[in-house]
């Protein structure tokens, strides 16, 4: 295996991960980070068995898990407060793949991913241009010669927009608000709240904190309500939720609330010549089976493994790799959050009493996974 001078350009769960799994593999990597402090921004996040296996094969998936949170529990509610689905840890002994699912603090789980990287990092900088052979000026100044270029640089890509490829985003329809505090209703189980266009979900954090994602149907970019007036929109909005969800709508003070709408990129793409998409830079997806964090992780696992094969081209063998499971994930993704937002109530009755009805679900669940994982598996045995 030819080792190569990379720059990743992102420093997020895409980026560091690719970082680590390259660095051990004998690669000089350097990171560039359009922010000046490093650290992340942001509210709560799961990561399942598939993204968590990937990372053990890195050899930091304990310390990574040892940032976040276990939940015994979790399930499906109904608004009225009506329980639809129950996992509890009993069921969750016959399929332990799906137990491996943590819960975190983002930038607990960023300062994880991030230990004991020891590469050059430019903070505060943008990669300005590169050209086919390498040749890359970054916006501090710096002009570097690199083997390959990283876009892990997010939904709005500028590694992706210097190569021209397709910039359109999708807005799903619906906006999201997104909020970390206090645990003031001692949930100990992960919920999901449906209504008729909209839903809430309460995650438990480490430090007796919560992470909470309210959902609804809405104009893009907050059009439709001013940001200084959030918590009495969303009083009024989610206003018929009942049980965990009403009582924590209640206990809402003055924590930060983030909004953020729901888009994904249209296409899929790559990247081309010397320069490889992974992540949301590649294939931002909607949120709704919360494997947007996790399929990222794949993506650098894959790579690693990728260039270990020395290809002449390598998104093309990336996509070759990934493209297929990518595709089905974002795709389904796409369907959930169209059945969870329905406003139907007549089609909302179905949907809930089809929930109710479906036990082997957690079976899905687990088989979903196991693709990451086999591939986790086998880089982690080359490693040997």
């Amino acid at each position: 295996m030819a080792k190569r001078r990379i720059l990743v350009c992102g420093c997020g769960i895409a980026g560091l991960t690719a970082a680590q799994g390259l660095t051990k593999d004998g690669h000089e990597v350097i990171l560039v980070e359009q922010v000046r402090e490093f650290g992340a921004v942001g509210a709560g996040i799961v990561l399942q068995a598939n993204a968590l296996t990937s990372l053990d094969a890195l050899g930091i998936g304990e310390r990574v898990r040892a940032a976040g949170h276990r939940p015994p529990n979790g399930g499906i509610m109904a608004d009225s407060g009506a329980r639809l689905v129950h996992f509890d840890a009993a069921q969750m002994v016959v399929h332990p793949v799906v137990s491996d699912t943590f819960a975190f603090y983002r930038p607990d789980l960023h300062e994880a991913l991030a230990h004991g990287l020891d590469v050059k990092t430019h903070l505060g900088t943008t990669v300005t241009h590169f050209d086919d052979e390498g040749r890359v000026s970054l916006s501090d100044g710096t002009e570097l010669k690199v083997d390959l270029i990283i876009g892990a640089d997010g939904i709005h890509s500028t590694i992706r927009s210097q190569l021209n490829l397709s910039q359109q985003i999708d807005y799903a329809g619906y906006t999201c608000w997104r909020v970390v505090c206090e645990n003031r209703i001692g949930l100990s189980e992960v919920l999901e709240v449906w209504g008729r266009g909209k839903r809430i979900g309460l995650v438990p954090l480490t430090q007796n904190r919560i992470y909470a994602f309210l959902v609804a149907d809405a104009a893009p970019d907050g059009q439709d309500n001013p940001a200084d007036d959030a918590r009495t929109v969303l009083g009024d909005l989610f206003a018929e939720f009942h049980g965990a969800a009403g009582e924590f709508l209640k206990t809402l003070g003055d924590d930060k609330l983030m909004r953020h709408d729901i888009n994904e990129q249209h296409d899929i793409e790559w990247g081309r010549g010397n320069a490889v998409l992974i992540g949301d830079a590649a294939h931002a997806m909607t949120p709704n089976m919360g494997q947007g964090a996790a399929q990222s992780i794949e993506d650098a696992i894959a790579l690693a493994v990728v260039l270990r094969g020395d290809p002449s081209d390598v998104p093309a063998a990336l996509q070759a790799a990934r493209d297929a499971r990518v595709r089905g994930i974002k795709t389904q993704s796409r369907r959930i959050g169209a059945v969870a937002q329905w406003h139907n109530p007549v089609a909302c009755w179905v949907r809930n009493g089809l929930a109710k009805m479906t036990p082997g679900s957690l079976g899905v669940i687990e088989k979903m996974l196991k693709p990451g994982i086999a591939q986790a598996e086998t880089y982690a045995q080359d490693m040997r």
